[in-house]
């Protein structure tokens, strides 16, 4: 094993929001986002009128409107430097670019959706002028729900990770217990433990596949094809202690491994910086402690060099996210009870989202 003092990781935290302009725009920002899904009841209010009639191009002037109104707020975000948001709403943007060509598909499910996104955006945007520590990967499950409105593309949870650029940085882990070559022999073992994990999640398989990886990070000669193997070797180690959740996105990175594999097999040193950043995105997610080190020997250096968080400040971020929100609906709650001309039904459910959250 080569001794290499570990760097840290020039990227571990994402960019500084300019509060200030973000203040002055917020405001507009609020009133536009009203504007759109305003806009999208009543469009919603006319189709109903004409009694499920397909509504001919000019009737979709509110569509048009809504669009016009989200395309603008892209543009703030851009300027203003928030990518998260900025995805976001261009996602909402190009669902009702949808609507537009295809007015059929614009329904009460797909507008309370908008509408639950508009929230979203403003509550993210509260919680960065609070002044609190945020994290973008909250808005997945509204991303990925409003990506569903517009097209199939596959999102995954980096598509909002405030880190874009991979550092090929080099740990120093403890020695593997066998080293590994590219060989028939151990693709034969690669494939074997491979197939277990993808067909049971088993940890058995997943403890293999960490000391196949360190085992090959050590027997190669360029610094990516020992980073690779060495992340890797933290992934497997992650699901192994279990402090990782197996779902989809993680086993096609598990899968992903193996093309790798295939590659550098044939001497091809092709390396994707994406699909290191998907691997040290599930490294991060891995929940772990300062008191997990003993366990999770790789998965702990890891962390560290490349500046990722540890168990208590994902909590910590958690648990301000769900204050701010409450506190969100705390205000929307007061300020419905102050308007004279608010319906008692509307006010009802604004209610129950409260108490649910």
């Amino acid at each position: 094993m080569q001794a290499i003092t570990n760097q840290k990781s020039e990227n571990a935290l994402p960019a500084v929001v300019d509060k200030g302009s973000l203040t002055w725009v917020f405001e507009e920002v609020c009133k536009s986002l009203d504007v759109s899904i305003k806009s999208l009841k009543r469009y919603l209010e006319e189709a109903l009128r004409s009694k499920g009639a397909v509504l001919a191009a000019e009737n979709t002037v509110h569509l048009r409107v809504a669009k016009q109104n989200l395309h603008q707020i892209s543009g703030v975000f851009d300027v203003v430097g928030i990518n998260e948001i900025k995805l976001l709403v261009d996602a909402m943007d190009g669902a009702v670019q949808r609507y537009i060509s295809k007015p059929q598909f614009c329904d009460e499910s797909s507008v309370k959706l908008l509408e639950r996104a508009s929230f979203t955006v403003i509550e993210y945007l509260e919680y960065i002028l609070a002044g609190k520590a945020y994290s973008s990967l909250s808005l997945f499950g509204t991303y990925a729900d409003i990506k569903s409105l517009s097209s199939a593309e596959r999102v995954h949870p980096t598509d909002l990770w405030e880190r874009k650029i991979f550092d090929w940085l080099e740990p120093t882990l403890v020695d593997a217990i066998q080293k590994y070559n590219f060989s028939d022999e151990t693709r034969i073992e690669l494939d074997r433990y491979l197939l277990a994990f993808m067909q049971t999640s088993s940890k058995d398989a997943a403890t293999s596949l960490c000391q196949l990886c360190l085992g090959l990070s050590e027997t190669q000669t360029q610094l990516k094809a020992r980073t690779f193997w060495k992340l890797c070797a933290g992934f497997f180690e992650a699901i192994a202690k279990d402090k990782l959740e197996v779902d989809l996105n993680v086993k096609r990175i598990a899968s992903g491994i193996v093309v790798h594999y295939n590659s550098m097999s044939h001497g091809e040193w092709l390396f994707s910086d994406k699909f290191m950043l998907h691997l040290l995105f599930f490294c991060e997610q891995a929940i772990i402690d300062e008191s997990d080190d003993a366990g999770t020997p790789l998965l702990s250096i890891i962390k560290q060099v490349w500046g990722l968080k540890m168990m208590n400040q994902l909590i910590t971020k958690l648990i301000d996210m769900v204050i701010l929100i409450l506190q969100f609906w705390l205000k929307r709650v007061r300020e419905l009870w102050l308007q004279k001309n608010c319906g008692q039904h509307y006010l009802a459910a604004i209610y129950k989202k409260y108490v649910l959250l």
